[in-house]
């Protein structure tokens, strides 16, 4: 685990005054869209702060309570504890003593220590607007929405096939394309079918790399953050942003300046066949967000017939990982 500690921004001189926050967002989307470089833009905005990945829903919250629950002491302190003890934590500038603080002041609820973290956050740097980037929150829009009832969401949306080859190149893949291209689905599937009543605003990582000051724009007048403030393709703070790209050197490329090459780079990098397998898997959620298929009907007669004996494969995998694991 690393244990380096980096400023999110300078804590400004107003972190002791009790600021009103306005705004609470989550950056989501499927791992490897574009999630890091938004936060990383949206960090230097001077009215807003965004969080590192706090995986609070999946890692930090009771097994057994859903964000809205209402905890028993012994669980609130146990929860409070765990973001002290987080690796999210670890990377920011923050008081113990003001999340104590700002906890008191909220229900005795999983939402309520996930607020309380964000605003002690928002205080610390003196901005009224906060965010935090868990990627795979976007499976939990819906909760989120319920428990945070004021919150936005930023949904970051990409190619799944640019995903997919992205993906070749980080140590959590899950080593088979049909299996990447379903978390794919998975995720952008649940922002879609999330309440109509939660907002919602979709980035376009194409658009995002072709466009970054039109897209920005846009974002910020969702999240109420002030316009005109520059967003240049050369905008990047890494301590802003939190990532140690020794730890995590996926994230290199969300800390260089913005290349819109990389929005088609699939295209040169991912064999057809498995071009075809992501379309295959992912067709139907690829034409709703306009992701035409690309690769020919005899590839993707291919991938169809392949795709049960990877998936006899992958399970069988995952049988291995348990017996290894328990012996």
């Amino acid at each position: 685990m690393c244990t380096t500690t980096y400023s999110i921004g300078s804590v400004s001189p107003l972190s002791e005054l009790n600021l009103p926050v306005t705004s609470l967002f989550f950056i989501v989307g499927c791992p490897r869209s574009g999630t890091t470089l938004v936060q990383r833009l949206l960090s230097t905005h001077p009215e807003s702060t965004v969080l590192p990945e706090t995986f609070f829903v999946r890692r930090l919250m009771p097994n057994h309570r859903t964000l809205m629950n209402p905890l028993l002491q012994s669980e609130h302190n146990v929860l409070v504890q765990a973001v002290l003890q987080s690796e999210a934590w670890s990377v920011q500038d923050l008081s113990e003593e003001a999340l104590h603080r700002e906890v008191q002041r909220q229900p005795q609820t999983g939402a309520g220590v996930l607020r309380a973290w964000m605003y002690t956050a928002a205080r610390a740097h003196g901005v009224p607007v906060v965010g935090e980037k868990t990627p795979d929150h976007a499976l939990q829009v819906a909760a989120l929405h319920h428990a945070l009832p004021e919150a936005r969401f930023v949904h970051v949306i990409r190619d799944p096939r640019a995903v997919v080859n992205s993906w070749r190149t980080v140590p959590w893949s899950s080593g088979y394309v049909w299996r990447d291209a379903d978390l794919w689905r998975e995720r952008v599937q649940a922002v879609r079918q999330a309440p109509e009543s939660a907002p919602v605003h979709t980035v376009r990582f194409e658009q995002l790399v072709q466009a970054p000051a039109t897209t920005m724009q846009r974002v910020a007048a969702f999240l109420g953050l002030s316009p005109g403030h520059m967003w240049t393709r050369d905008d990047v703070d890494a301590e802003q942003v939190a990532v140690d790209a020794e730890a995590e050197p996926w994230k290199q490329n969300a800390l260089a300046p913005i290349d819109p090459a990389v929005a088609t780079r699939w295209r040169r990098a991912l064999p057809e066949a498995d071009q075809a397998m992501v379309e295959h898997m992912a067709a139907r959620e690829m034409q709703r967000w306009g992701y035409m298929p690309e690769a020919s009907a005899a590839a993707r007669r291919a991938a169809a017939w392949r795709k049960p004996r990877q998936h006899i494969r992958w399970k069988a995998d995952l049988l291995l990982q348990e017996w290894n694991g328990g012996s």
